[in-house]
């Protein structure tokens, strides 16, 4: 069974636990996936995020990232093999090639477009660094999927990496589709999880349609929360299916606010009372 329910949130989840919840063995593979597949997707795994030193979030840390980037690049094409797509396509999103698998319990996907989805970061826009969405370095890729594991209680697995140009990154997800959830039931399901909605002077302009939270416990932040990112699997039961999630450093959350003119304290303060009313 899938376990993320509205009643399973993790509270306070830090970057190595996410990282951990990543790196958790498939056990066993899904049976289109051999167990050598998996266990040498583990081993890059752990081989990218080893060479992270420091954080990677943040204006200011831009030529970090493009070294890294061609560092990890380099991990993910000595891990890299040919590899089959299982199953039927069911579609592709901005990040992934999407794949029935396992007799239709869990879906394959594929990272795309020679990128690794993308993460929550600050944009220099007129120096007021708001919100945007950037491509992710492979460490952050990693670091999103175990971020759902942990604070949605996902069961995202690795499951190989592809070779092409740039490789791609295999993994497996349960299948999740009972229908989309409004927005209004989205905001409610990340307030009840300790979220608290940024506002729109904080975000780059087009992301005012695609709320983004941010979660004071933790400094967990999520993204692209319309309801194309999440699915049922009953009625009262909302998972997140490929939101974008991840830690994200205080100071950053900071000095976006205080650029823009956002008091977090007020920010946070007014969400605890929106919360109790709504309980």
């Amino acid at each position: 069974d899938f376990p993320g329910a509205r009643a399973h949130f993790a509270e306070a989840v830090t970057v190595v636990q996410a990282y951990e919840c990543i790196l958790t063995p498939a056990d066993p593979p899904l049976c289109d996936r051999s167990e050598e597949a998996a266990r040498r997707a583990l081993e890059c795994a752990q081989a990218i995020i080893g060479s992270v030193e420091g954080e990677s979030f943040g204006w200011h840390r831009r030529t970090k990232r493009e070294r890294l980037l061609d560092d990890q690049l380099a991990i993910l094409r000595h891990f890299a093999r040919e590899d089959s797509v299982p199953g039927e396509s069911i579609g592709q999103g901005g990040e992934h090639d999407v794949w029935h698998t396992e007799n239709g319990s869990h879906v394959s996907k594929f990272t795309i477009n020679g990128q690794f989805g993308y993460v929550v970061d600050q944009q220099n826009d007129n120096r007021s660094n708001k919100l945007h969405l950037r491509p992710a370095l492979p460490s952050e890729y990693l670091l999103r999927l175990g971020t759902q594991n942990a604070v949605f209680g996902d069961a995202i697995t690795l499951q190989g990496v592809r070779t092409a140009e740039i490789p791609s990154i295999v993994t497996a997800q349960p299948y999740a589709d009972q229908g989309r959830p409004s927005q209004e039931e989205i905001d409610a399901f990340l307030r009840q999880a300790g979220f608290v909605r940024l506002p729109d002077e904080m975000l780059m302009s087009q992301y005012t349609t695609k709320p983004f939270w941010w979660r004071p416990s933790d400094h967990i932040i999520v993204g692209d929360s319309n309801p194309e990112n999440y699915s049922r699997l009953e009625d009262c039961i909302i998972v997140p299916i490929d939101c974008i999630a991840h830690p994200f450093p205080q100071k950053l959350i900071e000095s976006t606010a205080a650029l823009n003119g956002v008091n977090l304290d007020r920010l946070v303060s007014r969400n605890l009372t929106d919360k109790h009313a709504e309980s």
